[in-house]
Parts: structure tokens; C-alpha cells; sequence
């Protein structure tokens, strides 16, 4: 499956720390599910 974006590329890897912030408490927002895990490296709670 080609991805739409690419969000590693320089613009957008960027940006992500900014986007994934929780404006309230300015820390990161945290997954609350552990349904991507089967998606591989990158989506599970803590990487090995």
C-alpha cells in the first residue's frame, strides 16, 4: 500500500512533536489502545 504521506520527509517529521502535543498539559499525546500493535514496529506502547 503506497502511502499518502510521507511523515518522515523533513516538512512534516517537523511538525509531528507539535501536532501530537496536548495543548492542556504540553505533553505528548498518548495512545490509548493497543489495537496497531499488530501494525508492527513504530505502534506498539513500548518498543523493544
Amino acid at each position: 500500500m503506497k502511502s499518502l504521506i510521507d511523515i518522515t520527509s523533513s516538512p512534516v517529521a517537523g511538525l509531528l512533536d507539535l501536532l501530537l502535543q496536548d495543548k492542556s498539559t504540553k505533553r505528548n499525546i498518548i495512545w490509548a489502545t493497543d489495537s496497531y500493535e499488530a501494525l508492527g514496529e513504530g505502534f506498539k506502547d513500548k518498543e523493544a
